[in-house]
């Protein structure tokens, strides 16, 4: 098993090394929801609605090191690691195996430390804005798919591990036609990538359009994520620009991808890159 910590600036502390071990990691698979409910003349109350809000969770590693050196600089890393995405109020990705919580490191403190033996225990408070455990699949959908497998829907967009794409024109010639398929029964989140140039980047995913009534210079990219709730155009520098203003108002454009194989059209040549997002109430074990 695999548990590490990612801060929003790339920074990886590894929870269990030589100098790191958890000491219980059953509170990160807790699952819990929290419902609105309203009284019944006929059950003396009613479940209205289960939704998951911010949540706490709990984390105690045991700390060893071999001199009093090697211990400070264990700590200094921590905070530095940890507590960096308070500072700049950007969650880090806290990962067990492929899955991963997007948190932050709020609390800590200091349990049982043997001066002798530069040993302690600590504990770690962690808040999430968003308590599923998500583990990201991510497809490229460009022209290099044949007819055959674009017909027969084997993960089509959805095999990153096969190198499979998925796209074959379609009759009119105007538009490109695909699949992407969500491996889940119910509908998941997503992101997608459009890469410029595009006049007029028109994308269709089943029977919702996402399209952004802006044009997409060259070198430039526009991505829409459904769980942050943003469309943002990116361009070389590094710029960003929010367009969410210039979506088709007929549509819903963070409509989640419904399970199954989905069909995808676009109206130009440029590659798409999907990513769909797997949402859990626990981690993968394996």
């Amino acid at each position: 098993m695999d548990i590490y910590y990612v801060n929003s600036d790339g920074k990886k502390l590894d929870f269990l090394s030589d100098k790191i071990a958890i000491q219980d990691i059953d509170t990160l698979f807790n699952n819990e929801w929290s419902y609105s409910s309203a009284t019944s003349m006929i059950f003396g109350g009613k479940v209205k609605k289960l939704y998951k809000g911010v949540q706490e969770k709990e984390l105690t590693v045991s700390l060893a090191a071999d001199s009093e050196e090697d211990f400070t600089q264990l700590c200094r890393n921590i905070e530095d690691i940890l507590f960096f995405d308070v500072y700049k109020m950007k969650p880090g990705r806290l990962y067990v195996n492929d899955t991963y919580l997007s948190c932050y490191f709020f609390s800590s403190s200091y349990e049982e430390y043997e001066d002798l033996f530069y040993m302690t225990d600590r504990k770690f408070k962690i808040v999430t804005e968003y308590p599923n455990w998500i583990a990201e699949r991510n497809y490229k959908i460009d022209r290099s798919i044949s007819m055959l497998n674009a017909v027969t829907g084997y993960m089509l967009a959805g095999s990153a591990v096969l190198n499979h794409t998925a796209l074959m024109d379609s009759e009119d010639g105007g538009m490109d036609a695909a699949y992407v398929k969500n491996p889940l029964m119910i509908p998941c989140n997503f992101k997608v990538r459009i890469q410029g140039p595009s006049e007029w980047p028109f994308l269709k995913i089943g029977e919702n359009i996402y399209n952004i009534d802006e044009e997409i210079p060259e070198g430039s990219y526009l991505e829409i994520d459904s769980i942050k709730k943003t469309c943002i155009l990116h361009d070389p520098s590094g710029s960003e620009r929010n367009v969410f203003g210039y979506r088709n108002p007929d549509y819903y454009i963070f409509e989640k991808i419904s399970p199954g194989i989905n069909s995808v059209e676009w109206s130009d040549s440029t590659a798409l890159e999907f990513t769909i997002y797997e949402e859990r109430g626990e981690p993968l074990w394996s």
